[in-house]
C-alpha cells in the first residue's frame, strides 16, 4: 500500500486569518487553479455542527456563509474538495485528480515550527499523489504559479511542508 503524500501551504504570519470575503477569494483561487469545483469536483464543509456538500462554487459559498453565521467564529472550519485537477495543475502534478483540504483554526496550531491559524493541504497516494512527480523533478510547489496565485489571494507569504502518512 502506498503512503499518502501531504503538501501543506501555510501563512508565514502567525496572526494571519482568512475571513469573510478574503476567505471566499482564496477558495475561489483554489477552485480556479487546483481542483475543478463545478466541473466534476465535489466539496465537503464542516464547521461545528454545520455539515454541507457542494458541487459548485456557488453552493460552497452559500454553505460557507451559513456556517459562518451559525458558528460565529467559535468552531474550526474544514473544507475538502476532491475531483479532477484543473488542466494546468494536472500537467504540473502529473495526476488527473487531486484532493485539497483547507482548515482554519480558532486556536492556532503548529506546523514546521510555525504557529498558524489556517493551512491548505494537497493530498494523494502513490503515482497519483501530489508529491511523486514533484520529488522526481526536484520541484517545490511554492515556486509554482499556483502557489503564487494563492499567496496573492491570501495576501500573505506562504510556507511549505511535506509529509508522508
Amino acid at each position: 500500500m502506498s503512503k499518502e503524500h501531504v503538501i501543506t501551504l501555510y501563512p508565514l504570519d502567525p496572526d494571519h486569518r482568512l475571513v469573510a470575503s478574503h476567505l471566499s477569494t482564496f477558495l475561489d483561487r483554489v477552485a480556479q487553479h487546483l481542483v475543478a469545483l463545478g466541473r466534476g469536483a465535489e466539496a465537503v464543509l464542516k464547521a461545528g455542527s454545520e455539515h454541507a456538500e457542494a458541487r459548485s462554487w456557488a453552493s460552497l459559498v452559500v454553505a460557507l456563509d451559513k456556517a459562518r453565521v451559525a458558528c460565529r467564529g467559535t468552531a474550526d472550519l474544514w473544507i475538502e474538495i476532491e475531483g479532477p485537477a484543473c488542466d494546468r495543475f494536472a500537467r504540473y502534478l502529473g495526476a488527473r485528480r487531486t484532493r485539497v483540504r483547507f482548515e482554519a483554526f480558532v486556536e492556532p496550531r503548529e506546523i514546521a515550527g510555525e504557529t498558524v491559524c489556517w493551512w491548505l493541504q494537497l493530498r494523494g497516494e502513490g503515482p497519483q499523489g501530489v508529491g511523486e512527480r514533484l520529488l522526481e523533478e526536484n520541484k517545490v510547489l511554492l515556486e509554482s504559479p499556483f502557489a503564487e496565485a494563492l499567496a496573492g489571494a491570501a495576501r500573505v507569504e506562504l510556507g511549505e511542508s511535506w509529509e508522508w502518512l
